[in-house]
């Protein structure tokens, strides 16, 4: 009886360090804001690191395009190791709230939660669903396959053809099986 007990007690263990470990593996990036600045990012001046506006008070990035200024946009643009994501199917999501923020022109104007690719087939610009006016935190999501053959990822974040206030925080793309 003992040791059946000392055998499951075991099985146990190995099931949930299996199943931890294939759920980190899925994950292909993750950024917080917490520790980071936008030095890696390009158009980093579009944006700012809010240090206690996030979720949970912690930091997020923030853009902020009062009513009156220019609505061309404030985006910033990470390039990501496109070896990494080659052939895979994966999703983005990110927690995003939004202050004021004008119905944009064009379905594919307002926040950006956007994965930018490019491969010999051409371009692609996967982005999340739109959304307009005040919301509290809420999660964001976009999916894609990335060819094989792409040549060039970027993850885009920002708003475009809108103005008003923007929080990210909390981005992660993950494997879709």
């Amino acid at each position: 009886m003992k040791s059946k007990l000392i055998i499951t007690g075991i099985c146990a263990s190995l099931i949930a360090v299996i199943s931890t470990s294939s759920m980190a593996a899925d994950v292909l990036f993750e950024e917080n804001f917490n520790a980071v600045q936008l030095d890696n990012w390009r158009n980093k001046e579009s944006a700012s690191i809010s240090a206690a506006e996030g979720i949970n008070g912690s930091a997020c990035v923030k853009f902020d395009l009062p009513v009156g200024q220019s609505a061309q946009g404030a985006m910033i643009t990470l390039a990501l190791d496109v070896n990494k994501f080659r052939g895979k199917k994966i999703k983005l999501e990110a927690m995003m709230k939004g202050q004021g923020i004008t119905k944009a022109g064009k379905d594919y104007l307002g926040p950006k939660l956007m994965l930018y690719f490019k491969s010999p087939a051409g371009q692609v610009w996967e982005d999340q669903t739109k959304k307009s006016g005040t919301f509290d935190w809420e999660k964001f999501t976009a999916a894609a396959t990335i060819p094989a053959n792409a040549e060039v990822l970027e993850l885009v974040l920002g708003m475009q053809g809108c103005q008003g206030a923007l929080w990210v925080d909390d981005i992660k793309i993950t494997v879709v099986e």
